[in-house]
């Protein structure tokens, strides 16, 4: 028996706030709203196990300008 059979089975059906086509919708929000986290938890996952691209230099940097390169 599917939850279809089931719904059309229920003598409280469309009658009040308890009925199940209405639980069936909040369960269908709740396992979207849970695997719109996951995939969200998986792509950060994936970012931080990647890293930030490397060693930063180690060399270089800001240095003094002269009167030549001020122009």
């Amino acid at each position: 028996m599917t939850h279809r059979d089931l719904a059309s089975a229920s003598p409280t059906r469309g009658k009040g706030p308890g009925n199940y086509t209405e639980h069936m919708q909040i369960l269908r929000l709740l396992r979207g709203a849970f695997a719109a986290l996951g995939i969200a938890a998986g792509v950060a996952g994936a970012l931080r196990l990647r890293g930030s691209g490397g060693v930063p230099p180690r060399s270089g940097g800001w240095r003094e300008l002269t009167g030549d390169e001020l122009e």
